[in-house]
């Protein structure tokens, strides 16, 4: 009888933990595919100071943001397209290309504010396929070892990209003086 509790109080506990599992990767609520977005308030920042800084930012984050912004609306707003490699690591730690993920970003300015939207993000094949779908474990093409090694290095790949954001839209920047 005792064994029986335990091991329903065990199902239990584990139905629960495995339902409150949040995903790895957020999605929009109302098109279900993934999705980075924020608000965030910056006091005492002009569009045009937020502005600066996020050109400066693409400088120091991508190596080649022209090739990356496909617009800048003056100090309103950014567009832009990139794509970063994906690899899968085998038992042994080799390490082999595994394809590409891309994604668009916008990112616009208000006084004290910016927002950031990182959308269309999609493992590069012939089709897009939204980087949700390796969150699904019921797909009948699910991958385990691919999707979790994917999903580490998205996850990583995206959270560095914000945090820099972050960093350098929050800072302000530094005026050189003109004393020589």
């Amino acid at each position: 009888m005792i064994n029986l509790r335990l091991l329903g109080t065990t199902f239990l506990f584990v139905s629960i933990f495995s339902f409150a599992q949040e995903t790895q990767i957020p999605t929009n609520e109302k098109t279900g595919l993934a999705e980075y977005t924020e608000v965030i308030t910056v006091t005492g920042a002009s569009a045009g100071d937020l502005y600066a800084r996020a050109l400066l930012w693409l400088d120091d984050f991508y190596p080649n943001p022209h090739g990356v912004v496909q617009s800048k609306d003056s100090a309103v707003r950014i567009t832009g397209r990139h794509q970063f490699r994906l690899s899968l690591t085998d038992k042994k730690g080799n390490e082999s290309p595994a394809g590409f993920v891309t994604y668009n970003f916008t990112m616009e300015f208000k006084d004290g504010k910016f927002r950031y939207v990182i959308d269309n993000i999609n493992e590069k094949k012939t089709s897009a396929f939204d980087i949700s779908k390796w969150e699904d474990k019921d797909d009948p093409n699910y991958k385990e070892e691919r999707y979790e090694q994917f999903i580490a290095q998205t996850t990583e790949f995206f959270n560095n990209m914000i945090e820099t954001m972050y960093d350098r839209l929050t800072t302000p920047i530094e005026e050189e003086s003109s004393d020589w």
